[in-house]
Order: structure tokens, then sequence, then C-alpha cells
């Protein structure tokens, strides 16, 4: 939780291998995009134009406007830069 390279970021994560996001999956876990906890963040503390500026950024990328990651088996794709 909160390890790594990400070990000073102001919002509780969790990275995970590989092996287990499926696993994660069927147990609720929801997969997002790169900008999941920014925009999550946004939205709580009220910062509109925060909002749109990913929303923008999602559509100029071809994510989904809520961020949430459509997972198969074969689905490994982390967002535009992978």
């Amino acid at each position: 939780m909160s390890f790594g390279k990400n070990r000073n970021a102001s919002w509780v994560h969790f990275d995970i291998a590989k092996g287990k996001r499926a696993l994660a999956i069927q147990a609720g876990a929801i997969e997002t995009d790169r900008y999941g906890a920014s925009y999550f963040d946004a939205q709580r503390r009220g910062n509109a134009r925060h909002v749109e500026r990913i929303e923008l950024l999602r559509n100029r990328n071809g994510l989904p406007p809520n961020g949430f990651l459509a997972v198969s088996s074969t689905n490994t794709a982390r967002g535009p830069r992978g």
C-alpha cells in the first residue's frame, strides 16, 4: 500500500501484480485509468474545472468518461501509455 515510487502519494492506493489483477477484479476491485485517483479527488473536493480537464483528456484518448476500464481475460491495457 502506497510503497515504491508512489510512497508519497496523498491517496491510499494499492499496486498489484498482473497475476493477481483478475482475482482482485473478481473480488470487486474496480480498474480505472491513470486519471482515476485525481478524478475522484477533484470530484470529492468540488473542483469542477479539474474534473472537466480530465474528462477532456479521456475523450481525447478514447477512454470512457467515467474512467472505468472494461475487463477481460486478455485486457492488459493500462491507459494510453500502457
